[in-house]
């Protein structure tokens, strides 16, 4: 009931005022003086008898005059303090009684000679309230006793004990009523004269005056409710009473101290004279109960440096008392005043702790104020006049005290005081190297709107980083007392501030630099709202990591979540959480479908631009369409397939408490289905990234600043924990050794995980049942082994540098394919319901032609079609006007696309040329080097998976991962018209000077051009492979750091061992890696690693070793199993995997009706019991329609043939280049699978057809 009153009285002052808002700050302090009467009254039932009111029975209640005088108090934030009393005659400080042991029977005769005729009210309060001060706090008894007012209690006072005669207090109460400023009395507890103040306390023990008893006490307490009765009955208006002097008893414990002093009966009577009347009690304690406001003395809450504010801080009103000079009293030997700079940044750093300052003046015998003084009140007033907006009215900053200086703020307008002109962030914790006037913000929500210089006006440039946001300042001169940034702040509810909190901490550097605060809040905001619209519960867990982040991998970042949300929710309105992730899956069906594209990964909206996209795209798609409608959704990635070339990526949704798959825009009439069902099984590794510290139940892989990877690969098939023992030649095992588990594929073994070894030397990882490659590095020795178990010891006995080989045979899982659950009926519908989404696609508008042609229509001739030319076919699908236009303004008479092209990696594409190349001052690329060098910070932890940021982001930010800085120094040298680029095949970040290609090594001081050799092969062809291809039966990697890094030629061009290493190749010395394997029908691999060294101006000569038995089908070639092709009895083409659905197939190319031709079709027909008994489907190519009905004669006895023709002759050249036979001659016959993996290939005219057909089927 008591807390309910708290809470009316705060309610109706809102209802009455109007500042619900600004009276939120005090609901915590009702609520503190709630909670603190309870405290206090248990610790006093404990103690026995008191004169004390009960506090549990009648907790004090601020009035709500009271809080309204505690809001005005916390808004002046300055106020003055003057120590004067008989004291100030002798010149040596306030307690020169104490400190020269002066008789307490003679030291009030210093009062007959008491006469300040120089004291002039009105021009005291004048002079201070030109300072800014809005308050006075005037001693009205010190410890010395002495009453500067006249007292009915006592004559020992000014008016009745002086010649002076005169109530200084009530001049100054007439004068500030006069000038609008609050008067507040200081009363001191202590006295050192009087004799009835028992027990003696620790301080004026040497006045000789005689100890009371218990009687004398009371005496004196009924003493002290006089005066105070007095001070509150005949002054006016007081703003606050002042106590001091309890800390004189503190060798009592704090829990005695308002019993001993009698302070609650003090409080209540004080509240029921004046009830807006504060109380506070300077006695180094938390706050007791019935005070209005806590005091500290000579520190700022929460400093200490003086050693008397160790208190906790509590939330009634702050204020600090300091002095200007050394003495609170007149001392006239103390010369020593701070300086009116040092004065101002003190009220700020008070301000800075939501604190008033009190500010002390000591007044002279006479009755002025020191000169010292006066000129000090005098410049803080001028500060204030400009700057008080920053102060007046304001909290505590939402940001702490920081290296340069403190914040306060009002409302949402947060003011940021430089005090500090020399803080220097590198010089701090700041990651951040851009110079000396950047000022780290670190606010978790990274709130921000604008800043601007609070003086000028002049809008503030700022980033965010992964500490923070970070103000570029850079017109504040140095001298400045304060300079001071008007930061507006985004007012955001609890749960938008929680969610942009969670997602900033652990946001990647390219988020953070290139995506404003806006941008973030907006797509939180309209998170927030479908969570409330959807039907389904979503942990909190599973929306924190999988609803919330936008980011589904290394995709640039869109709006497609503000843009689909709605459209998605309408959609799946009224259904459960399974129902919808089924109908998203068909909605993104509708917007793109599969094609293989580079490696770039389009954002959701890039790809639905494109209607197409690889799986990684598709899957990005899915999540981003998943998580808009509020299902928890992830993309799951076998890095590397174990049992074929390539990789996969799809989608996993959170329904009814569990994670299930789906194929990303494959969609099917079930969750757990999709055509990888059968592949999954012999998968040796399945991870997908949770944003940000993740403890979900999955195998932890490794964990980020950004993300945590999680193997899921338990929840589809069986698998075990593969382990590696690291041990030394001595047998002694190995911590810390970096552990690489590895994959064949595309003719290396891909790293799919990196382990660090425990303190027993092991690292582990969940894998599937088949062989891994595992390498171990530590100190300059490495060891290879391959892990086919639960356990692998490995040692560590090879040297970097070591020339040796090794054959190692992989065999991948064995396929256990998940079953479906689907029936006949949902199957065929949904095929029905697929062609329609195809038609429904198909007709919409895609690509780029608009801005492409708008380029074209205005930049005719060779530099734009260079430019474009330039380009890659996905750039061509999503580069935008102002990208091609900065280009094309940069490009010289004749385009270099070294110089000119925009592109670089796989970055994405936004203008950079005029912009870095007008604001970079270089004149040289070394020059550019330099300034990168010394310019760009690099924070590779920020940015764990690379994701490549912009040049033009990298140049307004500063900030930079490794690679993204050698993408940013290219862009640099282009800007600035030199050549440079990353070497296609090396990764080096290079530009060209007039002797040719320098490398960029950030290690050294200059680049320089790297030392060369050269390498060639020695291959012993095996009969049906003259040729050996680069990534598919070989592979370069240059080790560097126990790490082999490949060396990455065309993907798109197919190259082997005729091109590059029949002849000597020139590579950069170093030591190497030559990796070779034969992937046979069943996915095994018979592979090899070769390690040798390039020298430089040497020959190395190494073994291209391609093991096969000729008894065992190998993969001899590849196909693009989604090539189109056009059925004999259809008008639109179709792709073959649409035909022949997973698994083998065959594909006849006969196009005319030769000897061989015929021969080829005889042979098929002979062939068909096995073909029929195989069950696989046919697909057979003509010229024409009517040569197909003429080739269905022949092969009438097959069951599953499938006819029709090559429009453009695609597929015969899709065959051609995959295989690459002696010659061009037909007919041509294949076995492939959906993988396009070639396993039989015959061409020409062959006899021995038919049997070659029957052998490889019966083994496949």
């Amino acid at each position: 009931m008591l807390l309910l009153s708290l809470l009316a009285i705060f309610d109706d002052y809102a209802k009455t005022n109007g500042k619900t808002v600004v009276m939120k700050r005090y609901l915590s302090i009702l609520s503190f003086s709630f909670c603190l009467a309870i405290a206090t009254a248990q610790t006093q039932a404990q103690a026995q008898a008191h004169p004390q009111t009960d506090s549990l029975q009648n907790p004090y209640i601020p009035t709500e005059d009271n809080i309204r005088a505690r809001e005005t108090f916390s808004d002046s934030r300055f106020g003055i303090f003057i120590h004067w009393g008989l004291y100030s005659m002798l010149g040596r400080g306030e307690w020169v009684m104490h400190n020269e042991d002066i008789d307490y029977r003679d030291y009030p005769l210093l009062a007959k000679d008491f006469n300040p005729s120089k004291f002039n009210a009105s021009e005291w309060v004048k002079a201070i309230k030109s300072s800014g001060a809005k308050y006075i706090t005037i001693t009205s008894r010190h410890h010395d006793g002495f009453s500067m007012f006249g007292s009915k209690a006592g004559s020992y006072n000014i008016v009745d004990a002086t010649p002076f005669g005169r109530d200084i207090l009530k001049e100054l109460s007439e004068a500030c009523k006069s000038e609008g400023i609050t008067l507040n009395f200081y009363y001191s507890h202590l006295d050192w004269g009087r004799t009835d103040y028992w027990p003696l306390g620790r301080t004026g023990l040497g006045t000789e005056r005689p100890e009371g008893d218990e009687e004398d006490w009371k005496h004196y307490l009924d003493f002290i409710d006089a005066q105070l009765t007095e001070l509150l009955t005949g002054y006016g208006p007081v703003g606050a009473i002042w106590f001091d002097g309890v800390w004189d008893k503190d060798d009592r414990p704090r829990e005695e101290q308002p019993e001993i002093w009698n302070l609650r009966h003090q409080y209540d009577l004080i509240h029921s004279l004046q009830p807006a009347c504060l109380v506070g009690n300077n006695h180094h304690l938390l706050p007791f109960e019935g005070e209005d406001i806590q005091i500290f003395e000579r520190d700022i809450p929460g400093m200490n440096e003086y050693g008397l504010s160790g208190q906790e801080i509590s939330r009634l009103p702050l204020e600090t008392c300091q002095t200007m000079n050394r003495s609170w009293g007149y001392r006239s030997a103390d010369n020593d005043y701070k300086s009116a700079e040092f004065l101002i940044r003190y009220l700020v750093r008070t301000a800075g702790k939501g604190a008033n300052l009190l500010l002390n003046i000591g007044p002279k015998p006479d009755g002025t104020l020191p000169e010292e003084a006066l000129e000090r009140l005098e410049a803080i007033g001028r500060w204030l006049e400009s700057n008080g907006e920053t102060i007046y009215g304001t909290e505590g900053g939402c940001i702490t005290e920081q290296p340069w200086g403190v914040t306060t703020q009002k409302g949402n307008d947060l003011y940021v005081h430089i005090l500090d002109s020399r803080y220097n962030p590198t010089q701090n914790t700041v990651n951040c190297q851009v110079g000396n006037r950047d000022i780290l913000l670190p606010l978790p929500a990274h709130n921000i709107i604008s800043a601007q210089s609070f003086a000028s006006g002049t809008e503030i440039p700022f980033v965010h980083t992964p500490e923070g946001v970070v103000l570029k300042v850079t017109d504040s001169p140095e001298d400045t007392v304060d300079y001071i940034i008007k930061v507006k702040l985004a007012e955001l509810t609890e749960e938008e501030n929680e969610y942009l909190t969670f997602l900033y901490k652990s946001m990647p550097l390219p988020d953070l630099a290139g995506y404003p605060f806006e941008y973030w809040l907006e797509n939180v905001r309209k998170t927030i709202d479908v969570r409330c619209k959807v039907s389904w519960e979503v942990p909190e867990r599973e929306f924190r990591h999988f609803v919330l982040p936008l980011r589904v991998n290394n995709e640039a970042l869109d709006c497609f979540r503000t843009e689909y949300s709605d459209e998605l929710c309408t959609r799946i309105k009224g259904m459960t959480a399974e129902e919808a992730a089924l109908e998203i899956n068909h909605w993104c069906h509708e917007m793109a479908t599969y094609t293989p594209t580079d490696a770039r990964t389009l954002p959701p909206t890039g790809t639905i631009a494109a209607g197409q996209g690889r799986c990684g795209e598709e899957s990005v798609l899915a999540v981003a369409a998943l998580r808009a409608a509020g299902i928890p959704a992830r993309q799951v990635y076998t890095p590397r397939w174990a049992h074929t070339d390539d990789n996969h990526a799809w989608v996993e949704v959170f329904v009814d408490g569990n994670w299930h798959f789906m194929g990303a825009c494959e969609p099917e009439p079930v969750l757990d289905l999709a055509w990888f069902n059968a592949p999954v099984s012999r998968a040796m590794l399945l991870h997908t990234l949770a944003f940000g510290d993740y403890d979900g139940p999955e195998d932890v892989i490794r964990k980020t600043r950004s993300f945590t990877e999680i193997n899921v690969i338990k929840s589809y098939i069986p698998t075990r924990r593969t382990s590696v023992k690291i041990i030394d030649e001595q047998g002694q095992p190995v911590k810390g050794a970096k552990v690489e588990f590895k994959i064949y594929n595309y003719a290396e073994f891909y790293t799919v995980a990196r382990i660090m070894s425990g303190e027993d030397g092991i690292a582990s990882l969940d894998t599937g049942l088949g062989d891994m490659l595992v390498w171990a590095y530590k100190d300059g020795k490495f060891g290879v082994a391959k892990a086919s178990g639960k356990m692998t010891e490995m040692t560590l006995d090879h040297t970097e540098g070591e020339e040796f080989g090794i054959d190692i045979d992989i065999i991948p899982p064995a396929e256990n394919p998940i079953p479906s659950k689907a029936t006949e009926q949902q199957t065929r519908a949904n095929t029905k319901r697929l062609a329609v989404e195809d038609s429904i696609r198909n007709a919409r508008p895609k690509g780029n032609d608009k801005v492409i042609e708008a380029f074209r229509k205005a930049h005719k001739g060779k530099n734009a079609e260079a430019l474009l030319s330039s380009l890659s076919i996905k750039d061509m699908t999503d580069v935008r006007a102002d990208v091609l236009e900065d280009a094309i303004s940069h490009t010289g008479k004749k385009f270099s696309p070294y110089r000119d092209c925009p592109r670089i990696s796989y970055e994405p594409l936004l203008p950079y040329f005029e912009e870095i190349g007008n604001g970079l001052e270089a004149r040289t690329p070394q020059e550019i080097f330099d300034w990168t060098r010394a310019n760009i910070t690099v924070d590779d932890n920020s940015n764990p998976q690379g994701i490549r940021i912009p040049p033009v982001t990298v140049w307004r930010s500063r900030m930079s991962d490794s690679r993204s800085r050698d993408i940013f120094f290219v862009a640099a040298c282009r800007s600035k018209g030199f050549e440079s680029r990353i070497d296609e095949v090396t990764g080096k970040t290079q530009y060209r000077d007039g002797k040719g290609w320098k490398d960029v090594k950030w290690s050294e001081e200059t680049p320089k051009t790297a030392s060369y050799g050269t390498v060639k092969a020695s291959y012993n062809p095996v009969s049906w492979l003259k040729n050996p291809l680069y990534y598919r039966h070989f592979t370069l990697s240059l080790i560097k750091d126990g790490s082999a890094s490949l060396l990455s030629f065309d993907e798109n061009t197919e190259t082997g061992w005729k091109e590059h290493l029949s002849i000597p190749y020139a590579a950069e010395e170093g030591y190497y890696l030559l990796t070779s394997g034969v992937r046979m029908a069943d996915g095994s691999v018979a592979a090899h690693l070769e390690f040798f060294n390039i020298q430089k101006d040497r020959l190395t000569t190494v073994p291209l070793s391609l093991r096969h038995n000729d008894g065992d089908i190998a993969v001899i070639g590849n196909i693009d199993a989604e090539q189109l092709y056009l059925p004999a009895d259809q008008q639109e083409q179709k792709s073959i995997l649409s035909t022949t659905g997973r698994g083998y197939f065959i594909i006849a190319l006969i196009k005319d009706f030769s000897e061989p031709s015929i021969h080829a079709m005889r042979q098929l027909a002979a062939t068909a019991e096995d073909i029929n008994t195989w069950g696989r489907s046919m697909i057979v190519l003509g010229n024409d329609k009517n040569s197909c009905g003429r080739i269905s004669g022949y092969l009438s006895e097959i069951d599953a043939v499938n006819y029709g023709t090559d429009p453009g002759d695609k597929v015969q050249k899709m065959i051609y280049d995959g295989c690459k036979p002696d010659s061009g001659r037909l007919p041509v016959v294949i076995i492939a699978d959906s993988f396009g993996r070639v396993v039989y290939y015959s061409q020409g005219y062959n006899t021995s057809l038919s049997e070659q057909l029957k052998t490889v089927i019966n083994k496949l």
